[in-house]
């Protein structure tokens, strides 16, 4: 069950579709945020962390892979078997991920 605290904050999302962003050449982000005062800040970035010209290498997906499944509860042993068997395979199982996904409980 989603946290109730961060669905009123989804609920006061708003986005707009970015057409002339250079997507897919690059991966821009901008996020304008309207504080309590009535101003605003805006952040843009050029290319995001992890895009294709600002690729993660393994340690830092499989890193991201692993924090992500703590957060939803899947034990770290689970993950990482799991983990450790998709980065060793020449053709991965992902059938596997039914036991991934079944571990949350």
């Amino acid at each position: 069950m989603p946290d109730p605290a961060v669905l009123a904050m989804a609920a006061r999302i708003d986005w707009e579709p970015w057409p002339e962003s250079g997507y897919p050449a690059v991966f821009p982000a901008a996020i304008e945020v309207e504080l309590t005062d009535g101003t605003t800040e805006t952040l843009r970035i050029d290319d995001v962390d992890g895009s294709a010209r600002r690729p993660w290498d393994a340690a830092r997906v499989i890193g991201k892979f692993l924090d992500n499944c703590a957060r939803v509860g899947v034990e770290s042993t689970a993950a990482e078997k799991f983990s450790d068997a998709l980065i060793g395979a020449a053709h991965p199982d992902l059938s596997a991920l039914r036991s991934l996904v079944g571990a949350t409980g």
